[in-house]
């Protein structure tokens, strides 16, 4: 792409969301009227134009310049442009910050400079540049990062609204020079931002920054070291990112300081680029450095690292102003995948842009050619894919560049300061745009010719000693190289030999499972298995050994050997060997080395095992040990007939019937022995006492044990044939009878049982006119002297009653009873009919005493109090048990009730009328009497009724007239009160 008046000095691209291309930088016009200013160009990604704006001062000044080399495509859409402009009053470069709309009109521009910059020196201004910027993907703000000449690097924080400041600081680190930023990432709540720095060597902070204030939560600081532990060829010398992995770590890439030969004696290949893996904590994971002989320019090295951990490599080699080679080289996880040289003949490059990855995983690279034969300058669009086929197009295959590892090392180093207010608004300038339209030129193509991938390995099983070649086979017109994927933690060491062909030596045994890929027009696949193993050494069946005839031996060579070989020409690990003879076996192992080992398997000599007499003669109950000879194993003893166990060297067994018991041992493994014996068992004679029983006190048990025993033997000490017992207890006998087998057996007396006792009560009269009942009590059985069976029997007439009784247990019983004579039942014990006074009461009781009473009202007391006019009852019993009945009529009638009170007593002691007291007529429950004279003195008080006031007062006899007040209350009344008065008549 070019437009033939102007030049487009492109200095930054970026892939859009929607897949297309976003391009920035600068514009310089080539014919008269001269001028520059900034661009911003989108378009897709095969280069075809969408809209291109530029932008420049409406006060344009000669040599005033925008660039924009930092462009970001914002959360909604919209662009953000970031770069340098002239400042024609301080003679230093300013920051530019544009945001635009998404077809690139300007929404707000401002411009911004350093406190640390000096008015007219360049170095300062023109040294600073913008690194990295990120929108904040929680809050929107913008954040950029920054170098300045010597006073650390800046990291300013502005809102995207409208370009306010929020915050900016530097950050000095002590005794560093030349602070250069690498990249941040951005969090909830922090800025995980890196940096490269000088102090003599080279070295890699980590700063956490609190996003909200920009003060720094921690700090981190390390040294890379070469494999010489150098530190002057792996450091960065620029910057080109940090990229946060998919897997969560951050990879911080850029060009190294060795890129060219350091004098005439420096035969060393160039360390041009690196690549360092920290996790999420700042620990170091790997790096590696691309290396070749190739020398470079420096400033046109540039490394690009994507999430997945693939990248892109290049190097410019020059040969004069417009001829040069650049190496591209395409690599994952430290792994190149295809590396190339393409020849620019004529064509001149100002600068390498980072690659951007296409959506079908190739690479494309977007930067300016200067045409040194037309003199018209032009916008490459480089689209590299691994499966390209080396051609003149997009260049030749190349092998001179490879990866080699390094490591990052933490130091202890000091953080100096933090300066705020550093960024602040400069002078704005008022900036115009238009469109311009570049025309497209015509490009090169390549189809891919991947198409097939296979991997085969040299061999499936190898020692640890060997070596395994793995042959990548694909189309012969692919051009991409394989991305192989293993676990290194079993390899040794890798080579790759040429762009199929790989060196693999291993450490440690192990099963090695190898994935390789390849991109064509689809992702192509394959993987190996290959079995490392460690050599077995020298073979050993064991020593020579011995074999028992009918027995077979195993010997083992042993697994793990690839082949085997005996001398009958099997080829099993193992060999089974039944006969005496010398035996042999050949084996090899996975690295072709063979060993042999003999072994002579001789006859076994005889064997003496005897376990004692061939016949034995037990009684039944009998228990024998059978112990066989000590010095064997495996024993094993049958039947397993009421024995204690088969596999012990001796058993104990009590069988019950005549038995052979076979027993047999080894004496060496598969030698064995046998012996036997025959168990004879004599039986005893059975006896029968009977079963358990129980009997009635007063009776007895004869135990028999039976004719025809020598002995006999009672548990009670008797020695007779026969035992008669009376009392509760186990009784047990033996006896010897003619073969010495003995016999036993027991009884048990379980209960001697009370008698059972009726009882028909105590002799005594029978009343007049009654039955009497007789009841023994409950029993199974009865037998009266009646002749009745009945439970019990009705009397009417005197006599003597006789039963006797049969219970459960079949004990028996009996009682007698005398009835001697018939009484009368009792009468006319209540008093004659009589009348009670209304609201009195009145205790009725009979004349006599008698054991129970039963009155008409229910009491069973022997006495009842009357209230009410009624005929009353009352029945009871004498001491014979005799019942009788009285009954008394009772009537109401009317008498004098309450409380009459004189009104004159004469105390003179004459008998008559000498107290002053109430007459009282009813059943008194309360009463209060108090008599006070004239002064109001209490004379007299009295709660008995029965007491009254003689006129005596302080031991004076009175007279006169007196006070008097009474409280009373009668049975079923209410309290009453009255007062009056009294004379005392001398």
């Amino acid at each position: 792409m070019q437009e033939d008046t102007m030049t487009y000095y492109v200095t930054n691209s970026q892939m859009l969301t929607d897949g297309n291309v976003l391009i920035s930088g600068q514009w310089a016009s080539r014919n008269a009227p001269y001028g520059s200013g900034g661009f911003l160009m989108k378009c897709t990604d095969t280069g075809t134009l969408q809209w291109n704006r530029l932008y420049d001062s409406v006060n344009h000044r000669s040599y005033g310049y925008i660039n924009y080399y930092r462009s970001l495509e914002l959360q909604d859409g919209s662009f953000l442009l970031a770069g340098a402009t002239n400042n024609p009053v301080t003679s230093n470069d300013d920051v530019i910050i544009t945001h635009t709309d998404n077809n690139g009109n300007i929404i707000w521009s401002k411009t911004y400079r350093s406190k640390v910059w000096q008015v007219g020196t360049n170095g300062s201004g023109s040294y600073f540049y913008i690194q990295d910027v990120k929108q904040d993907p929680y809050t929107g703000d913008i954040f950029f990062s920054s170098p300045h000449w010597s006073d650390g690097y800046n990291i300013t924080k502005f809102n995207i609204a409208n370009g306010a400041v929020a915050w900016s600081k530097y950050y000095n680190t002590w005794g560093a020079s030349f602070d250069r930023p690498i990249g941040f990432d951005i969090t909830s709540q922090e800025l995980v931002s890196f940096s490269s720095y000088t102090t003599g060597g080279t070295g890699i902070s980590m700063y956490r920054i609190n996003k909200n204030t920009g003060d720094t939560i921690a700090t981190r600081f390390y040294q890379p070291l070469d494999a010489s532990n150098s530190n002057g060829y792996v450091g960065f010398l620029n910057a080109d990112g940090v990229t946060k992995l998919n897997n969560g770590n951050y990879a911080l890439y850029g060009p190294q300081y060795k890129y060219y030969r350091w004098g005439a004696t420096d035969t060393a290949d160039m360390y041009h680029a690196g690549v360092v893996e920290l996790d999420p904590a700042g620990n170091f994971v790997k790096a590696y450095s691309f290396r070749n002989p190739y020398s470079s320019n420096s400033y046109n090295t540039k490394i690009q690292v994507f999430k997945d951990g693939s990248g892109v490599f290049s190097m410019l080699e020059i040969f004069s102003g417009y001829t040069a080679n650049v190496y591209y080289v395409q690599f994952k996880d430290g792994q190149i995948l295809k590396q190339r040289r393409r020849y620019y003949l004529g064509e001149g490059m100002p600068n390498e842009n980072a690659a951007l990855r296409l959506g079908d995983g190739s690479d494309l690279i977007i930067k300016l050619l200067g045409d040194s034969i037309s003199n018209i300058n032009k916008i490459e669009f480089l689209n590299l894919h691994i499966s390209d086929t080396a051609s003149n197009c997009l260049g030749w295959d190349d092998f001179g560049t490879y990866t080699e590892p390094y490591k990052v090392v933490p130091v202890n180093y000091g953080f100096k300061s933090i300066v705020s207010n550093d960024l602040y608004e400069s002078t704005n300038k008022t900036l115009t745009t238009w469109n311009s339209v570049p025309y497209e030129l015509p490009a090169c193509r390549q189809v891919s010719h991947c198409d097939t991938f296979s991997l085969v390995p040299s061999a499936d099983t190898i020692c640890v000693s060997g070596s395994l070649i793995l042959t990548a086979r694909k189309n012969p017109g692919c051009g991409a190289s394989p991305f192989l994927k293993y676990d290194t933690s079993l390899v040794q060491s890798f080579q790759k030999l040429n762009d199929s062909m790989y060196l693999f030596n291993f450490k440690d045994p192990g099963e090695f499972k190898l994935y390789g890929s390849i991109p064509g027009c689809t992702l192509l696949t394959d993987s190996v298995k290959v079995s490392v193993r460690r050599s077995n050494g020298q073979v050993y069946l064991g020593k020579d050994t011995v074999i028992c005839p009918g027995n077979t031996i195993q010997l083992n060579a042993h697994k793990g050997y690839k082949t085997y070989l005996w001398q009958d020409g099997s080829t099993d690990s193992v060999l089974q060997v039944t006969q005496p003879a010398i035996y042999h076996v050949l084996v090899s192992d996975s690295c072709g080395n063979p060993f042999r080992d003999t072994l002579e398997v001789k006859p076994h000599p005889p064997i003496p095992f005897d376990i004692g007499m061939d016949t034995v003669t037990i009684c039944e109950k009998d228990t024998i040990a059978i112990m066989a000879p000590a010095a064997f194993f495996n024993y094993n003893w049958r039947p397993n007939y009421n024995a204690n166990g088969i596999t012990s060297q001796s058993i104990r067994v009590a069988p019950a019937r005549d038995t052979m018991y076979y027993v047999s041992a080894e004496k060496t493994p598969g030698c064995y022995v046998y012996d036997s014996i025959m168990l004879k068992v004599n039986h005893s004679t059975a006896i029968n006492l009977g079963v358990d029983t129980s009997f009635c006190s007063g009776d007895s048990l004869v135990l028999d044990a039976g004719a025809g025993f020598s002995q006999y033997q009672w548990s009670t000490g008797s020695t007779a044939r026969k035992l008669t017992v009376f009392n509760t207890g186990k009784y047990w006998v033996k006896v010897v009878p003619g073969n010495g087998c003995k016999s036993a057996d027991t009884l048990q007396i379980l209960q001697v049982f009370n008698n059972p006792v009726p009882n028909l009560g105590a002799d005594g009269p029978l009343c007049e006119g009654t039955v009497g009942r007789l009841n023994p009590g409950v029993f199974s059985q009865y037998s009266w002297s009646t002749g009745s069976t009945d439970s019990a029997i009705s009397v009417t007439q005197p006599g003597v009653y006789a039963v006797s009784v049969i219970d459960q247990h079949g004990c028996k019983g009996a009682d007698t009873m005398t009835i001697d004579k018939l009484v009368a039942a009792p009468t006319d014990f209540l008093p004659a009919d009589t009348t009670i006074c209304n609201k009195s009461k009145y205790v009725l009781k009979p004349a006599r005493t008698f054991s129970s009473y039963n009155w008409s009202t229910g009491s069973t007391g022997s006495s009842v109090t009357i209230t009410k006019a009624n005929t009353y009852w009352l029945e009871v019993k004498d001491q014979y048990q005799c019942i009788g009945r009285d009954t008394i009529a009772i009537a109401l009638k009317d008498c004098m009730r309450g409380i009459y009170i004189p009104n004159a007593f004469t105390p003179n002691n004459d008998g008559r009328n000498d107290v002053f007291k109430p007459l009282i007529f009813g059943n008194l429950v309360k009463y209060e009497l108090n008599v006070y004279n004239r002064w109001g003195q209490l004379v007299f008080h009295s709660t008995d009724s029965r007491k009254g006031w003689d006129g005596i007062f302080q031991g004076s006899l009175q007279s006169g007239t007196f006070v008097w007040t009474c409280i009373w209350q009668l049975e079923d009344e209410e309290v009453k009160r009255e007062k009056g008065v009294v004379v005392v008549v001398r």
